[in-house]
């Protein structure tokens, strides 16, 4: 398997299971209660460094920044879709359509652009000396 769909869909399915986890956490609590800001902050940390590990691990093993950004994106369209699917079944408290759209939207740019910075990075890495 080719490091960018093996890295997209690990970290795309660890930022499902953490985002599942996040959701149910807040589940029945109102958006300015205590429990529901801390899960939203450590699932958004938890994203913020998959999408970066998922495209510097690419990027190191590809030499190549664009693989990495395919495989952040690759991972938010896995960790967008999951999002609108456990948003139909646990809705949040102020459920709309534009609002699950907007989950997806954000993890793929967000899985794009972070996995694209990290990626470039990974590019660079001197490799070994075998």
């Amino acid at each position: 398997m080719q490091p960018v769909w093996r890295w997209g869909l690990l970290c795309g399915a660890l930022i499902v299971v953490i985002d599942t986890a996040a959701r149910l956490a807040a589940a029945g609590q109102p958006e300015t209660s205590l429990q529901a800001a801390l899960a939203a902050n450590i699932d958004l940390l938890a994203n913020l460094i998959l999408f970066s590990v998922c495209g510097y691990q690419v990027g190191r093993q590809t030499r190549m920044v664009r693989s990495a950004a395919e495989a952040g994106v690759t991972a938010g369209l896995l960790a967008g879709v999951a999002a609108l699917v456990v948003g139909q079944l646990i809705p949040p408290a102020e459920a709309s359509a534009s609002a699950l759209v907007s989950v997806l939207a954000l993890n793929v740019a967000m899985g794009g652009v972070l996995a694209l910075s990290s990626g470039f990075l990974g590019s660079r890495v001197p490799q070994a000396k075998r």
